[in-house]
C-alpha cells in the first residue's frame, strides 16, 4: 500500500468524502522539483513554525514534511520541502503541477509576494477533485537551494455559506493557516 492510501485510510470517512481527495492530490502531485542526474534530493532541515491549533491534529505523511487536519471542518494544513540536486522550474510551473488534478478549476489568485525573506507565489484555486468541490491555497517559494510548498485545503465558500454561522468557509481555519504562514521560517 502506498503512502497516499495509508494516509487516506487514517482520515475519518466524512472528512475523506469532503476534502481529503484534494489534499492527497496536492501531496502526491506537488512535485516541487525534478531530480536530474545522480544527486540526492532531501527534505529541509531546520524549518521552524508554530503547529496549527484550534482542533488541528497532526497526521502522518511520508511525502509531506508536516501535515495537520481538523476533522470538524475537513481542512488540512501541510508543507513539503525538496532540497539538493534539483532542476529549478518557475514557481508558476510548480503551481500548475499542484493543481493539475482539478476539474473545472478556477484560479482565484496568483500573486508574487514577499515571504520568509524571498519572493513567493501565493496561489489559490477552487475546483473539483474526484467530483468533490475543493479550495486550495498554496505558498510556493525557494530558499537556500530548497523549494517549499505550503498548502491549505478546505471546502469552497459556496458549499459552506448556507450552513456555517461564519462567512469564512473553513470556520476560522483560514486564520489558523495565516498564523502558520506567519510563523513559518526556512533555514
Amino acid at each position: 500500500m502506498n503512502w497516499a492510501a495509508k494516509l487516506f485510510n487514517q482520515i475519518p470517512p466524512l472528512v475523506r468524502m469532503a476534502v481529503m481527495p484534494s489534499a492527497l492530490i496536492a501531496f502526491s502531485t506537488a512535485c516541487v522539483s525534478v531530480n536530474i542526474g545522480g544527486g540526492k534530493v532531501e527534505k529541509s532541515d531546520g524549518v521552524t513554525f508554530a503547529e496549527p491549533s484550534s482542533g488541528f491534529k497532526a497526521i502522518k505523511s511520508s511525502r509531506a514534511d508536516g501535515a495537520w487536519n481538523r476533522s470538524a471542518t475537513g481542512s488540512t494544513i501541510a508543507y513539503q520541502s525538496s532540497c539538493g540536486d534539483t532542476a529549478e522550474s518557475p514557481l508558476e510551473s510548480l503551481a500548475e503541477d499542484l493543481f493539475a488534478g482539478f476539474e473545472s478549476s478556477k484560479r482565484l489568485k496568483a500573486d508574487r509576494v514577499p515571504f520568509d525573506g524571498r519572493e513567493a507565489l501565493d496561489v489559490e484555486h477552487e475546483g473539483k477533485v474526484d467530483g468533490v468541490a475543493t479550495r486550495v491555497r498554496a505558498m510556493i517559494y525557494r530558499k537556500n537551494q530548497c523549494t517549499y510548498v505550503i498548502t491549505f485545503v478546505t471546502l469552497p465558500k459556496s458549499l459552506v455559506a448556507d450552513t456555517a454561522s461564519k462567512p469564512d468557509p473553513s470556520n476560522g481555519d483560514a486564520e489558523e493557516f495565516a498564523k502558520f504562514l506567519t510563523s513559518f521560517k526556512a533555514p
